[in-house]
């Protein structure tokens, strides 16, 4: 999810690219921004912190793919990924390329 001060970030590449998977995106992109979306970037704003898992699971949110090119740097990325992986109710399915980086891929439970 981009920052409020950095909309639209990647959200209009990562709905494209929703194209070779076709699963819902938490973040699409028509270029409007519903006070609904403005909740979500604020709830989400200190991912991944518990609130902010609790916040995704209540919307139904089932997988997240954190891509190493939306944090400004390797340590924030770093703990991310260190956070998650100690998290209860998730679960890491792997890493892979997403063409411009690292990314790995997360279900919820």
């Amino acid at each position: 999810m981009p920052r409020v001060t950095t909309l639209p970030g990647q959200d209009p590449k990562y709905e494209y690219l929703s194209i070779f998977h076709w699963k819902p995106l938490v973040n699409g992109y028509s270029g409007f921004y519903p006070p609904s979306y403005h909740r979500r970037i604020q709830d989400l704003r200190r991912f991944p912190e518990p609130f902010s898992l609790r916040v995704l699971r209540r919307e139904g949110v089932r997988y997240l793919v954190i891509h190493e090119i939306g944090y400004g740097d390797r340590e924030e990325y770093t703990l991310t990924l260190s956070t998650l992986d100690a998290g209860e109710g998730i679960r890491n399915l792997g890493s892979f390329s997403d063409g411009e980086g690292a990314a790995v891929l997360y279900e919820l439970r």
